[in-house]
Formats: C-alpha cells, sequence, structure tokens
C-alpha cells in the first residue's frame, strides 16, 4: 500500500522520540528521517522502526513544538508556497544569519539541501576539567558537533516541502516550530 504524507510525517515523529529517548543516534536518526521520506510504501516506513520499541502511540507535540531547554534533537516538515530556489535563498539571506548567531555554519549547500554545523564543548566540561583537577583537564579536549540538516522537495502543481532535522537548542527548534506553525 502507497504512503500517504501522514504516515511519513508519524514515522519521523516515531523516530524523532526514539533519538530523544537514546535507542536511535543522530546519525542514524538522520539517515531513517531522509529514508522515511524517500518512503513509496508503508511497508517501507514500518521496517524503520522494526527495530525499535512499539510506542502506544507517538505523543502529541506541544503547540510551540520545541520540546524541553537544552540540545535536543527534532525534525519539522513545512510545507511553503514557493519554489524551492525561492526557499533556498530564503534560508541563506534570513536563517543562516540566525544560525550563526549560535555558532551555526554552512557546511553544505546544494539546491536541494543545506548542512549547517557547529562544534564546541559539552556543558559539563569546566565542572569536570574543575573539580576533578588536574586529571580532569583532560576533559577540556572533548567537544561535539550539532548538525542541522534543511530538505527542499519541490513537485510539480505542490507545495515544497521544507524538511528540518538535527540537534538544537530550544530558541533554535522554536523558530523552525514557529515557521511550521505559519
Amino acid at each position: 500500500m502507497l504512503a500517504s504524507d501522514a504516515e511519513r510525517a508519524r514515522t519521523v515523529e516515531q523516530l524523532s522520540l526514539h533519538c530523544s529517548r537514546g535507542r536511535l543516534s543522530l546519525d542514524e536518526f538522520e539517515r531513517r528521517v531522509g529514508e522515511a521520506y524517500e518512503a513509496r510504501t508503508v511497508e517501507q516506513l514500518d521496517a524503520l522502526v522494526s527495530d525499535v520499541p512499539r510506542e502506544p502511540r507517538v505523543p502529541a507535540r506541544r503547540q510551540s513544538g520545541v520540546g524541553p531547554p537544552g540540545l535536543w534533537p527534532f525534525s519539522d516538515r513545512i510545507e511553503l508556497d514557493a519554489s524551492a530556489a525561492r526557499i533556498h535563498k530564503g534560508v541563506l539571506e534570513n536563517l543562516a544569519p540566525g544560525l550563526h548567531r549560535f555558532g551555526y555554519e554552512l557546511q553544505a549547500s546544494s539546491d536541494t539541501e543545506l548542512v549547517f554545523e557547529r562544534r564546541g564543548r559539552p556543558a559539563w566540561v569546566p565542572f569536570v576539567a574543575i573539580f576533578a583537577f588536574p586529571i580532569g583537564l583532560a576533559a577540556l579536549a572533548v567537544h561535539e558537533s550539532q548538525r542541522i540538516v534543511i530538505t527542499l522537495d519541490a513537485r510539480d502543481g505542490a507545495p515544497t516541502v521544507m524538511t528540518v532535522y538535527g540537534r538544537a537548542p530550544r530558541v533554535v527548534r522554536k523558530v523552525f516550530a514557529e515557521l511550521r506553525l505559519g
């Protein structure tokens, strides 16, 4: 049976839930989200969540859809009545500067995908460095990166679908949720 957009969105919600609970790594989450939006059949969608526990239901998102404070995985699907080229230009002109203020740099850009990434130390590093001195100084070598991927899917006669996923602080997730809510 062919999959609908609503079924794809539900699968992405399930994947997001399992990623936030630590069952999927961010790389695995990103791969599966990409496959979910490319899936043609319900069976393909079911295969993406077959190895994770069945949840009774995916919790409904709060209206803002931003979740708790801190760095968390997220995904949003936004339908926009504009060409992919116009949306791409809008992202570079309007969203990229804001992402830059939060430390995200544009790493890759094509007509259908933009990848932003930031690298930094986790919040726990200074505490370990101070409280476990001098051995804790080794923690200063720890860095992590967060990635935000924006894909554009334009189809003739249909709105362009902008899919955004990655790991970001609440304020960044809120910007994308507000785009989705209109």
